[in-house]
């Protein structure tokens, strides 16, 4: 037998991991729908995101019929966000009906019923621990984790390193984290303060990413699908901002981000009749975005050997993956636990046949 090492680490207390879980009865969710695994991804995508808080789906036997079951934490506060119905796909609508069961875990004795229950919340506690991390940014929900500073650059283009930390269960039942290493391409530089639909359009265009940019909204990014080009610029589009009800441009608003504190420069010198670009949320809203804060996402076809870059030697990968390790996952809490993350990862012993 040899010993085959991953990049797994395992999660060494596990039996101290205890959290209590309430569930909903979901009406209304056919299985014999064609769409019923897509209606249940769409449930747990949109009301995560409406929640700011993991929630999943599971099935369990009541009697002699299986029924499905919102999950999300035993907290009355959440509890009183759940809405009594919900739309799922082709606009029909479900109903959570709120049970009197309470599920009790122990993240190192689950079974096939709350496999998936111990998995969704443990990556939900990591994900958003780390993405507290002021030197990170990350696409989106659910996407790596990216270094804010760029590896190197290429012909106009920053290769930035970066991670994605995914809960995986272990075959002795524990559970580890798994750290994929990735990376991404992006422009070094913004679009044009001042930018015309015309040369919008042709942006667009550029390869299969089909209007993929990072937005830098302060020292927060994430990566939006731009839409359209506005007619309007910032100075022409004030709008009502919803935290206080005040009357603000987009650029007031990020101005308005670092009153008394270090404001970016790419912030500081927007002018204020900087062109706007128009995208939608997860929540199909639009927003608009000042164009000198875009930097356009390269997808592997465009790369050409560039994406080379992206093949990283095993014994380089195995000392960048022990870094991401020590630097980023430490004081990972779940509830009041810190989770203890072993510095080792995991081996398993493989039989070798010879030839």
């Amino acid at each position: 037998m040899n010993k085959y090492e991953t990049n797994i680490f395992p999660i060494e207390n596990c039996n101290e991991l205890l959290a209590n879980y309430r569930l909903f009865e979901i009406v209304g969710l056919l299985e014999t729908n064609v769409e019923y695994e897509q209606n249940i991804q769409h449930i747990i995508k949109k009301l995560s995101y409406a929640l700011s808080h993991p929630v999943t789906v599971i099935s369990k036997l009541c009697g002699d019929k299986e029924k499905d079951f919102l999950v999300i934490k035993d907290d009355e506060a959440i509890a009183a966000q759940i809405p009594n119905s919900f739309q799922i796909k082709k606009g029909d609508e479900v109903y959570f009906r709120p049970t009197k069961d309470v599920v009790s875990l122990n993240f190192d004795k689950f079974d096939d019923a709350t496999r998936e229950i111990c998995r969704r919340f443990l990556q939900f506690s990591i994900n958003n621990t780390i993405k507290l991390k002021s030197d990170l940014w990350s696409p989106g929900a659910g996407k790596p984790f990216f270094s804010k500073k760029y590896r190197e650059t290429v012909n106009g283009i920053d290769i930035f390193n970066g991670f994605l930390p995914r809960i995986v269960e272990l075959p002795n039942k524990g559970w580890g984290i798994e750290i994929g290493l990735t990376k991404k391409y992006v422009s070094s530089k913004p679009l044009s303060v001042y930018i015309s639909r015309e040369e919008f359009d042709n942006e667009r265009k550029k390869g299969n990413d089909n209007g993929h940019f990072i937005y830098h909204y302060g020292n927060t990014w994430y990566e939006v699908r731009i839409d359209e080009w506005s007619d309007l610029n910032a100075n022409q589009y004030p709008y009502t901002r919803v935290s206080d009800n005040k009357k603000v441009t987009v650029t007031q608003d990020l101005r308005d981000l670092y009153k008394g504190q270090g404001m970016p420069p790419e912030i500081a010198s927007l002018p204020d009749d900087v062109s706007l670009l128009i995208y939608r949320n997860n929540q199909k809203e639009e927003r608009r975005i000042p164009s000198a804060l875009c930097y356009r996402v390269y997808d592997t076809e465009e790369l050409g050997t560039l994406h080379d870059k992206s093949i990283i030697p095993p014994f380089y990968r195995r000392r960048l993956t022990a870094i991401v390790r020590k630097k980023y996952f430490q004081n990972i809490k779940f509830g009041d636990t810190i989770l203890k993350i072993s510095d080792k990862p995991f081996s398993n012993e493989i039989q070798v046949f010879d030839t």
